[in-house]
């Protein structure tokens, strides 16, 4: 997983060259690494998706390169705050992160993996990412506000 969401990599997403040959050099390492044939090395990438910024650009160069797969953060990053936690309980927040998957889903085809991380927080939010096209759904803070039996709950 390539993480292009930090705050290093800020100044790289608007290098558009630089950028290239970075994901470029990474496909070579990918196929080099699975020559052998004795396991399958995926590549992803991880961009951020705000509010009414999917990012077309970036993810039309890795279908382009051939990645794998796309993880679209829907969050802002750090800190999670319970602030923050309680803003994702607005279905309008929920519904802007399934749009986006869902937009996603048809830039980038049926055949690149595509992942949601973000605000999920209930059965609902999680069947909804699926819905729109999310193979994969990542929770991470509601761990943190609800408890260890959550992914019970969420799987049921």
């Amino acid at each position: 997983m390539l993480n292009l969401i930090g705050p290093t990599s800020a100044p790289l997403l608007s290098q558009s060259t630089r950028l290239r040959h970075l994901l470029a050099s990474l496909v070579d390492e990918q196929r080099q690494l699975n020559q052998d044939g004795r396991r399958r090395v995926p590549l992803l990438a991880k961009l951020r998706c705000m509010h009414e910024r999917t990012p077309f650009s970036i993810a039309g160069l890795l279908v382009e390169l051939g990645f794998d797969g796309l993880l679209a953060a829907h969050d802002p990053g750090p800190p999670a705050t319970a602030e923050r936690y309680r803003a994702w309980q607005d279905p309008r927040r929920q519904a802007q992160a399934c749009q986006q998957i869902e937009d996603l889903r048809r830039f980038c085809g049926p055949d690149m993996a595509l992942l949601s991380v973000g605000g999920v927080q209930t059965a609902d939010h999680l069947r909804a990412r699926m819905s729109a096209g999310a193979e994969l759904v990542q929770v991470h803070t509601a761990f943190m506000h609800q408890s260890p039996w959550l992914a019970r709950r969420l799987l049921r």
